[in-house]
């Protein structure tokens, strides 16, 4: 665990110098995929006809928790975290960098729900940001007010400037927000919610490969069609899982749901397998726990 911390701490130089954005903000957020805005998933609280995909006028409430106010939108919606379990193995749960995933949107608030209820391990503490693209939720739109797609907003070595990454790493206060967030929690796995056109599916990055595993095994368990993938298919720079996975070296486990499917539908597979992530990482069996030795 130390050693994770230490190389989120040392890469916090990096957003100082490549941008003004990262000095001042509070908190980060991470996600990948690449399609178009979705048509037939559900809303947060609400479903979305297949026919129409119309925006929303507020971004509805997630479950009754002790929500944390982490950093603002664009369009000044607040960034919300809440820490589930204590312990000290550290996982990072964030959803809804992309607005238009609903599916993904729809199953923050059912995993804030299940582990409110208790559904963390001993020794093992939940970090939970629902909505990281708040803006994006309310219009349904894969990028943020400005127009930047947030999981091409992060100091990667192959970040591209311009367009919708953004004029700088970290230059949108959400990808901000996001990364001041986990470095202050210092995690000891990230796990990035989204949905896919080919989904389900989950894909490692940096040492994750122990945690796609496990996943994917309690998930296909529920639903035969979850699978690992080594990448996703095409280019991400500037994602969260290229940062935390590939730079920094934390184990970063991106879960792509299906973009045709509902939070519901996916909802029984979803539960076991982030089940079976933290019991991972909380030292399952025949799994080494993250800083142990292996």
């Amino acid at each position: 665990m130390t050693g994770n911390r230490a190389s989120i701490l040392a890469a916090a130089a990096i957003g100082a110098v490549v941008g003004a954005a990262a000095a001042t903000a509070m908190v980060l957020a991470l996600g990948a995929d690449g399609g178009a805005a979705d048509t037939s998933g559900p809303g947060t609280t609400a479903a979305i006809t297949a026919a129409a995909q119309p925006p929303s006028t507020t971004v509805p409430e997630p479950p009754a928790v002790a929500w944390e106010v982490i950093g603002r939108s664009g369009q000044g919606r607040d960034l919300r975290a809440a820490t589930f379990g204590t312990g000290e193995v550290r996982v990072y749960v964030l959803s809804a960098i992309h607005g238009d995933e609903r599916a993904a949107v729809g199953t923050g608030p059912l995993l804030a729900d299940a582990w409110a209820a208790g559904a963390v391990p001993d020794g093992v503490a939940v970090r939970l940001v629902p909505e990281v693209n708040p803006d994006g939720v309310v219009a349904a739109t894969r990028a943020d007010a400005a127009g930047v797609d947030l999981n091409r907003n992060f100091p990667t070595p192959d970040f591209e400037p311009g367009g919708d990454h953004g004029g700088a790493p970290l230059s949108e206060p959400e990808a901000a927000a996001l990364a001041a967030d986990i470095e202050a929690f210092g995690p000891d796995v990230i796990v990035a919610l989204h949905a896919h056109w080919d989904g389900p599916f989950a894909e490692p990055d940096g040492p994750a490969d122990t945690y796609a595993a496990a996943f994917v095994e309690a998930a296909a368990a529920v639903d035969p069609a979850w699978e690992v993938r080594p990448e996703v298919g095409y280019p991400t720079p500037g994602s969260l899982g290229t940062y935390y996975g590939k730079t920094l070296g934390i184990p970063v486990l991106t879960v792509e749901l299906r973009r045709t499917g509902t939070a519901e539908d996916h909802w029984p597979a979803v539960r076991a397998g982030m089940a079976a992530l933290l019991a991972a990482a909380a030292g399952g069996e025949g799994v080494t726990p993250p800083g142990a030795p292996g």
